[in-house]
């Protein structure tokens, strides 16, 4: 297999310090001057020098990346060695929905003459970022351009909260596993910029998707092959999951076109006595198709209050047939400290007759509700069609896309 991987001794790294480990007691050895964490290979202890001395935080093993690079390794990006000296694996996700998450992993270059990069891998694929200076004013959390250059800026497409999830090797600012962070995403003249921010530090970044050619060189011919290989795969996958949720919601519109369809055979306002039934003559014309009504409360209830309200369809052969509608209720409470409030107004159910011919719509406004009257208005609608079975295969198809994206579609590196 052809590498271009260059082994540690073709570009030795002085030891510039070994230090015990004060968590096991393991030699580690410190390569860069700047360095503020450096990570145990034996506990996997990221430690940091302090003025009360050495101090340690407990970490683990990283799981393997899905590119063959480790700490030691020699990178030659754009004919420049680069030595890996640390990684970090983050968690980001959505402020707003919490159950989204996505990782990726960023790994600290440095080369002979001092320089210092990082190597990402997150959905845009391998990116190369080297560090900036914001010149300007940056509002972490509102700006909505980031500051790159004298008159310049690139807009902010992504803001969200994110976990330092392990690291390894050694890096040039303190972290450990479990420190929090914002990250900004940005966009502009075709790169991409990055700022994390904690509560006293900001880093920001300028990077540059790799070409493939780039990246052949860096990894060899059969480990680019394998990487590109694992972006197209990655790319049909959330190509699936796009389509099936697309799907899911060309069924759900379905669903709600449904649900207006029929003809409408009564749409009446109804002044509702307590122990008075109040008919209304219908003629139903198709016996065994559901007939669907619709019953909404015009008249406003009174906080800790409610109303049974009994609807009944009679046939031609006088058989009465109760239809089913909940309660129309009006709770308010205080749970916590917090005030709370809440309501049933409407409500929906069907009646199916199994005659044709006139019928008769009784409502009778309960004698023990705590309104003597109310308004409301019916609906009924027949030769409507039913919206069932889209609503079941609508749930079916954005399950399928959540387990999807559950089983780690939408991880970013």
């Amino acid at each position: 297999m052809a590498q271009n991987i260059t082994s540690a001794s073709d570009m030795q790294r002085p030891v510039l310090r070994e230090i015990k480990c004060p968590k096991c007691a393991s030699p580690v050895q410190q390569l860069t001057p700047d360095v503020q964490t450096l990570v145990c290979k034996s506990c996997h202890s990221a430690i940091n020098d302090g003025p009360d001395g050495l101090t340690w935080s407990a970490g683990s093993k990283l799981p393997t990346p899905r590119v063959p690079i480790r700490i030691g390794q020699i990178l030659t990006i754009e004919n420049v060695k680069y030595f890996v000296l640390g990684r970090v694996i983050y968690q980001g996700w959505d402020p707003e929905e919490t159950s989204d998450r996505w990782t990726w992993n960023e790994w600290l270059l440095g080369s002979q003459d001092g320089r210092m990069i990082w190597l990402s891998l997150d959905e845009h694929g391998l990116v190369l970022f080297n560090r900036l200076r914001i010149r300007e004013a940056f509002d972490v959390h509102r700006d909505m351009t980031i500051p790159v250059g004298p008159g310049k800026t690139a807009r902010v497409v992504e803001r969200y909260p994110a976990r330092i999830m392990g690291v390894e090797g050694e890096l040039t600012w303190r972290a450990k596993r479990g420190d929090l962070l914002t990250m900004i995403e940005g966009q502009g003249e075709g790169k991409l910029y990055s700022v994390q921010a904690t509560d006293s530090e900001l880093e920001f970044h300028e990077g540059r998707v790799l070409d493939q050619n780039t990246i052949k060189a860096m990894l060899g011919e059969e480990a680019a092959k394998e990487y590109a290989a694992s972006r197209r795969n990655l790319g049909m996958e959330v190509g699936v999951m796009l389509l099936v949720f697309a799907v899911a919601g060309v069924l759900l519109a379905g669903v709600f076109w449904m649900m207006g369809r029929g003809t409408v055979l009564v749409d009446q306002q109804l002044s509702l006595q307590a122990g008075t039934p109040q008919p209304i003559t219908v003629n139903f014309e198709y016996p065994n198709r559901p007939v669907l009504f619709n019953l909404e409360l015009l008249t406003t209830m009174s906080e800790n209050t409610f109303n049974d309200l009994e609807v009944s369809v009679i046939s031609p052969d006088e058989t009465e047939t109760v239809v089913s509608f909940p309660e129309f209720w009006h709770e308010t409470g205080v749970d916590e400290g917090e005030f709370w409030r809440e309501q049933q107004t409407s409500g929906e159910d069907a009646f199916v007759p199994f005659q044709s011919g006139q019928h008769t719509i009784e409502l009778e406004l309960d004698a023990a509700s705590n309104l003597p009257s109310m308004d409301v208005k019916l609906q009924v609608r027949d030769r409507h069609l039913s919206a069932l079975p889209l609503l079941i295969f609508s749930a079916a198809a954005g399950a399928i896309g959540a387990i999807a994206l559950f089983l780690g579609i939408k991880s970013k590196g």
